[in-house]
């Protein structure tokens, strides 16, 4: 049975989807794509052989996205309680909601006579621009017409033969915002990232931060929002509407950073094992805590980082170090020293070094 375009999108509009395009695949025999890290795809794929891949007869793509944007105060600081920072985009599980949106769609694909499978394996951001659901913005993200950057995008493929939305180029113009205002200044020229400069991936690497780096991550802990919060295309964006919890819990969206630092292997595999990050354990967690705590530069923090020079993992204690010499408490010193003594780790040992100088330099200042 044939489908048009306008009942998938119906459809999808039913299910609570909230954009939604297609992309002919019989259109882009020879059109190469390319994806970057964060849209969710393979690197320069054959769109079409991709797509076929999975779906013998795949004729269509359909992109689909949820809406995320979440008006709500994305840090919950105030002094004596430092707080960390987490993305917007997991504040609650978008990613489920939308799974379940998707496969009611495919359901009904299938009462329609039309074959439809999940293909999250496509290079979403550009499968998405190529349907006509958005622009590709400066800072690499897709700018949904009605979402801005702040969308969760899937898709699927159909043995239905749809036709293509209308592909439109940037729409940034001569703004250069999201370049002037990253940190790290991981946005090297306009649709470039540097992916080691990234926040996002800074935080979700178990390798080490450098040294120049540490101070600009502020007190983000999990995933950063700062090249949307600032894009001018974001400005008009509603708050979505997910009735879903939060899904921190008890920690909430800006959890404390004391406790967090202090976390035991338990309560992470209670409260954050569904985190899917390159370590199987809190470790990550507790040392962007850690050098979020050294950002905050709330004296409170020198405690509990005195604590952590002694903690079994010697990455943690090399952090913990970094993160008393930023917030500047002179008291820490001799714990330090005490610490370097009995240090036999190289990388702590360094860390412990220059912590030192640093609280001589603000002792002397």
């Amino acid at each position: 049975m044939a489908i048009t375009r306008e009942e998938v999108e119906k459809a999808a509009k039913e299910r609570g989807i909230d954009s939604v395009a297609v992309v002919s695949l019989r259109s882009l025999q020879d059109n190469v794509v390319d994806s970057s890290a964060k849209a969710g795809g393979s690197q320069s794929a054959d769109l079409r052989r991709l797509a076929q891949s999975l779906l013998p007869e795949a004729a269509s793509a359909i992109v689909l996205a949820a809406a995320y944007y979440d008006e709500r105060t994305a840090d919950l600081s105030r002094s004596g309680d430092p707080r960390g920072i987490i993305g917007r985009g997991l504040w609650k599980d978008h990613a489920a909601g939308l799974r379940r949106k998707t496969d009611s769609l495919i359901a009904f694909l299938e009462d329609m006579g039309v074959k439809a499978v999940l293909a999250e394996e496509l290079p979403l951001r550009d499968v998405a621009q190529r349907a006509g659901l958005g622009t590709l913005g400066k800072n690499s993200l897709l700018q949904s017409f009605d979402n801005g950057s702040w969308v969760l995008l899937t898709a699927l493929v159909t043995d239905a033969e749809l036709p293509s939305g209308e592909k439109e180029d940037c729409r940034c113009g001569s703004c250069q915002t999201c370049l002037r205002m990253c940190p790290t200044k991981a946005i090297t020229s306009p649709f470039k990232v540097d992916g080691s400069r990234c926040i996002d991936r800074l935080l979700s690497s178990v390798e080490e931060i450098p040294l120049e780096l540490r101070g600009a991550i502020g007190t983000r802990i999990f995933s950063c929002d700062i090249c949307q919060e600032v894009c001018p295309r974001n400005k008009f964006v509603l708050p979505a509407k997910a009735p879903m919890e939060d899904r921190f819990g008890r920690w909430t969206r800006s959890p404390s950073l004391g406790p967090l630092v202090m976390m035991s292997e338990e309560q992470y595999k209670t409260d954050f094992d569904w985190i899917e990050w390159s370590a199987p354990n809190s470790y990550l967690l507790r040392r962007n805590a850690i050098i979020a705590l050294g950002n905050s530069g709330d004296q409170i923090g020198t405690n509990v980082l005195v604590k952590k020079l002694h903690d079994p993992d010697p990455r943690l204690r090399g952090y913990a170090s970094w993160a008393l010499g930023q917030i500047g408490d002179i008291t820490a010193v001799r714990n330090i020293k005490a610490a370097l003594q009995n240090e036999q780790d190289s990388f702590a040992k360094e860390e412990m070094r220059l912590a030192l100088v640093r609280l001589s330099e603000k002792r002397e200042g």
